[in-house]
């Protein structure tokens, strides 16, 4: 069993510059490049002194055997809707979530996991914050005394999201609709897309941005797919080294806010969105989701669910006619208020387990699995 610590895992700083987290150093050192590390989501590996992240949900594991592990982790520090602050990380030891780590700025080394029984362990970290927190890098793992790293065991399914906050899991542990973003509170853990990964037993990687559109931001989904992470322009050769099952697209609720746009032109840039997908993934399932944050009440006579649902729609049955058949429309019901509200209004844990459970069903019944 793991010794309990706190929920929130904080470093110390010392002298040296390198911060410390637990109990210090432990002797075998295993590089962050080392085969036996499973990278999951979209990683930049040009630096030698390990792979950066900065992407929602981004993941890193290792099979080990050993009584504790640390974390060489170095964070480069962000601002997310006005706020400063640092990425936290779910540490998940043997399939179950036991800690967040809430690394500050620079880099560190942190215990996070101890007294372990003897045999076979993995640990994971997940990256539970968006891209606007800054940069992460893996600087690689260290063992107990006569620990050894272990061939890493992929699950051979992959499935990813592209979209807004949403998908990024924005507010979704806060406990009002007032609140406002806080990295505490934003879990792409506990995402849609992640908890349906789970369900069908598959790795999980996201492509999202709170505030990403279709169109008329810098930002737009189509600039913003290909990059290694939204600070980088340009993916490097890794980028795609992992080829998705499935694809979820949720994109609109930012689009359709303020009222419903024109649909030639907010459906052209869909389908080119979808054809550049198409051309990095020839074989996955496309799924056009629909967003729990549009509703058919506000903005007042819009009816702003019902008409990007339509748009959904005939955008796929565009595709379908043009030969493209691998496209689906997936409905995710406006949130309702029983099931919790998170910050400004964004779904909340409650809402993200029925959405997951949506996509499960269609995966397990499209995919076969």
């Amino acid at each position: 069993m793991m010794n309990p610590l706190p929920r929130l895992l904080f470093a110390l700083t010392l002298t040296s510059g390198l911060a410390w987290g637990g109990e210090g150093p432990l002797p075998v050192h295993v590089d962050a490049y080392d085969a036996n590390i499973l990278y999951t989501g979209h990683f930049d590996r040009r630096d030698p002194a390990g792979p950066k992240c900065a992407w929602s949900a981004c993941a890193a594991s290792l099979r080990f055997s050993g009584s504790a592990v640390n974390l060489r982790l170095s964070e480069s520090g962000g601002q997310a809707r006005g706020q400063k602050g640092v990425n936290q990380w779910q540490v998940v030891l043997d399939g179950q979530p036991v800690q967040v780590l809430a690394p500050p700025q620079g880099e560190g080394v942190y215990r996070i996991a101890s007294d372990l029984a003897p045999g076979e362990h993995r640990i994971e970290l997940v990256r539970r914050t968006e891209g606007s927190l800054g940069v992460s890098q893996i600087r690689g793992f260290e063992l107990s005394q006569g620990g050894t790293p272990l061939p890493p065991q992929a699950r051979g399914r992959l499935i990813e999201t592209i979209g807004d906050s949403i998908v990024c899991g924005y507010g979704n542990e806060a406990a009002t609709p007032e609140e406002s973003f806080s990295s505490a509170t934003e879990n792409a853990y506990m995402s849609f897309g992640a908890i349906a990964a789970r369900a069908v037993q598959a790795d999980y990687s996201s492509l999202c941005w709170t505030g990403m559109m279709l169109r008329g931001l810098q930002r737009s989904a189509a600039s913003l797919f290909l990059k290694n992470s939204p600070a980088h322009m340009a993916p490097d050769a890794d980028f795609f080294r992992a080829i998705p099952d499935a694809v979820l697209i949720h994109l609109g609720t930012n689009d359709f806010a303020k009222g419903n746009p024109e649909e030639q032109a907010w459906s052209d840039a869909y389908k080119t969105l979808i054809a550049r997908v198409r051309a990095r993934y020839p074989r996955a399932i496309i799924y056009l989701a629909t967003s729990p944050m549009l509703t058919d009440y506000w903005p007042e006579g819009q009816k702003t669910w019902s008409t990007h649902a339509l748009y959904l729609r005939t955008i796929v049955s565009d595709l379908h006619q043009s030969g493209e058949l691998n496209v689906r429309s997936i409905v995710f019901p406006t949130q309702r208020k029983e099931d919790g509200i998170g910050a400004d209004w964004h779904p909340s844990v409650n809402t993200h387990k029925k959405m997951a459970d949506t996509w499960a069903q269609a995966l397990k019944k499209d995919l076969k699995w």
